[in-house]
């Protein structure tokens, strides 16, 4: 990234640049984190209205299935999203980089959104499908 002054910056015309593809990003790993739970939650609520052990075991399988899916998307998207902040921030001059040195680092809610939850959320229907095929977790009597 070129190092231009701010007046320059604000006087060129729009161009695609990091700035912008930071933007893309955030919003595509936010959308992603949000799906992955709205997906999460549709898989729990599936599960506990099964109305048979076989049914159970076809939803957390489903289940499983999407969310290491969306994992694995959301973690190629987050990881992506940190090289262009990592590029950004070697331009003393960039909005981003200003702004991150008045408010701070955050590594905690990072760590949770991108590593803690996504795993968790499969690691969790990994176990809840082997429990319901070793029959521990038996639908709800009707």
């Amino acid at each position: 990234m070129p190092n231009i002054s701010q007046e320059d910056r604000d006087k060129s015309s729009p161009v695609w640049d990091l700035s912008q593809e930071r933007v893309l990003l955030t919003s595509m790993v936010t959308q992603r984190f949000q799906f992955l739970l709205l997906v999460f939650s549709l898989v729990v609520a599936g599960a506990l209205n099964a109305r048979s052990q076989s049914h159970m075991i076809g939803v957390f399988v489903l289940g499983l299935s999407m969310t290491v899916a969306l994992a694995g998307s959301l973690n190629h998207a987050r990881r992506k999203l940190g090289a262009v902040h990592k590029r950004l921030l070697q331009d003393p001059t960039h909005p981003y980089t200003l702004i991150k040195g008045d408010v701070g680092n955050r590594p905690i809610l990072r760590v949770m959104m991108g590593h803690v939850l996504p795993v968790g959320s499969w690691l969790l229907l990994l176990v809840a499908t082997v429990l319901a095929a070793l029959g521990v977790i038996t639908p709800a009597p009707r």
